[in-house]
């Protein structure tokens, strides 16, 4: 009985302080706030009313009152612009997270004051300039400052960016920092960066070892003999590349490398290649012929979803097929073996 109520107890404290029971939402002059009691800060999740404002700039407000009480608005969230019309969006010094997912639609400004982050060339970094945020509206060339250390994920989604150029001081770029940016042709780093190098549109490890992103790559891909591996996510979403060509000694193919390729029809895999990762050619619907290599051990979840093969052959060295791993349209599905792999549920 005393451990009951001992339990019930600290439920009851972790309830109390729980952020999600001090959380409340409310509406203000057409805007959604997600409020903080504890904290006193608000979330500014999305304009709702009917009509947006139609000035030329949007100027995010630093605090909201309601019911007599005063939040600091510190937060942008997602869908925060998706009925703005402005040209120029501004954000307060109180703002210390952005979440926006569509800011290559605006000019950006942040105020002088603001302590987390700081806008240079209509791009958002951190205030200590080691990390790109995120893009604003791009139509031409831009050079990225220099101390930049990583560049966060989908960072130019969407961008009309022709040209980058990275500094030397670049150590990580993260998945998809190019998606879907169709009027992209030019890639540099900066001389003496001693961690990434280009070749021929793609960006790699200093030594080629690694393929970090397929940047402009279209056409046929063929990859360096001396590349050993990718970064998950790679070449995704890419839909410029129609054929892949792998040889050297890449053992493994990275989780979502070709995801959402929609315009790769042929793949060549270096001989070596002995895992296929999750999601590695998921939503490739013009992927018609793949040859396994006869090293090839086990295709993980979702390894080939949704691709167009009318033939795929599994060779006898694969011991295990994941869940909807083949989960797609296969004219003729043929083992090599004389035992069928472990194979899980398809869902075809």
């Amino acid at each position: 009985m005393k451990n009951i109520l001992k339990y019930g107890m600290i439920l009851c404290a972790c309830l109390l302080i729980s952020p999600s029971c001090l959380a409340e939402t409310v509406i203000k002059e057409n805007v959604k706030y997600n409020l903080n009691d504890r904290k006193m800060t608000a979330v500014y999740e999305e304009y709702v009313g009917n009509e947006a404002p139609n000035e030329a700039e949007y100027i995010f407000p630093r605090e909201v009152s309601v019911n007599g009480k005063t939040y600091i608005v510190n937060e942008i969230a997602s869908n925060a612009v998706k009925k703005l019309k402005a040209k120029r969006l501004v954000f307060s010094d109180a703002v210390n997270k952005i979440l926006v997912s569509d800011l290559y639609r605006f000019e950006l400004e942040v105020n002088s004051n603001n302590q987390s982050f700081l806008v240079k060339d209509n791009v958002l970094y951190s205030i200590d300039k080691k990390t790109l945020l995120k893009s604003g509206k791009q139509e031409g060339a831009v050079k990225i400052i220099n101390g930049v250390e990583t560049i966060e994920k989908k960072a130019f989604a969407n961008s009309s960016l022709q040209e980058i150029t990275f500094p030397r001081s670049l150590k990580n770029i993260q998945n998809r920092i190019f998606l879907n940016c169709k009027k992209l042709k030019k890639i540099q780093i900066a001389s003496g960066n001693s961690y990434m190098t280009v070749v021929d549109g793609a960006i790699y490890s200093k030594n080629k070892r690694k393929l970090l992103n397929a940047g402009v790559v279209k056409g046929t891909f063929k990859l360096p003999r001396i590349t050993r591996e990718m970064e998950p996510y790679a070449v995704a979403e890419n839909q410029m590349v129609k054929k892949v060509v792998i040889t050297g000694k890449m053992k493994k193919i990275s989780k979502g490398a070709f995801a959402g390729c929609r315009n790769l029809e042929k793949v060549e895999l270096s001989s070596g290649t002995k895992i296929i990762s999750e999601n590695a050619f998921m939503n490739c619907p013009s992927l018609r012929k793949i040859k396994l290599p006869d090293k090839v051990q086990i295709l993980k979840r979702g390894a080939f979803k949704n691709c167009g093969f009318t033939k795929l052959i599994i060779p006898k060295s694969v011991k295990k097929i994941e869940k909807n791993a083949l989960e797609t349209t296969i004219g003729i599905l043929k083992f090599k073996g004389k035992k069928v792999p472990q194979i899980a549920n398809q869902e075809v």
